[in-house]
């Protein structure tokens, strides 16, 4: 590819071979182009990550560390990864399983708010569901749970019985 049609911050297809196993197609994240001029003339390298090299985190979503970086030459880039259907499907199901994910902790933290209200004998709100009931004693904003001070001392007594 050539360098001026070379975006940082998307994700382009770039073939690897290693020694020994078949022709791979990744997708290559640019950080940084980087370009150099010595007597008129001008040489460019990319910097950035190899997208299946880098690890997952909890919620499903790649890390890249700046201190993994790799470079390469603009002519080993093929073209945007969405144009390679390979690409393009193995990043759809990094996606699915990552909202996959999401739902299932959004699952749990119903669930978790749900058991909550029911252990500890409180009288569960009518409109639960409205944003703005900042005095709930337990809020499931976000998908993360929240206790209040009016459910703390109730949770308390459910867990010394325990």
């Amino acid at each position: 590819m050539q360098t001026k049609s070379i975006s940082v911050g998307e994700e382009y297809a770039k073939s690897r071979r290693r020694y020994g196993e078949p022709e791979q197609m990744l997708r290559f994240r640019v950080a940084a182009i980087v370009t150099r001029k010595e007597r008129g003339q001008s040489y460019s390298k990319i910097e950035g990550w190899i997208v299946e090299d880098q690890p997952l985190n909890d919620e499903g979503q790649r890390v890249f560390d700046p201190k993994e970086i790799v470079s390469c030459s603009p002519e080993d880039l093929i073209g945007p990864f969405q144009e390679n259907k390979e690409l393009f499907d193995r990043r759809q199901a990094e996606i699915a399983a990552r909202e996959a994910v999401e739902k299932a902790h959004e699952a749990n933290c119903k669930k978790l708010h749900d058991l909550l209200y029911e252990k500890t004998g409180i009288a569960r709100p009518e409109d639960i569901e409205n944003p703005k009931s900042w005095d709930l004693p337990y809020r499931n904003s976000r998908s993360r749970i929240e206790i209040t001070r009016g459910g703390v001392l109730p949770l308390i007594a459910v867990l010394e019985r325990l």
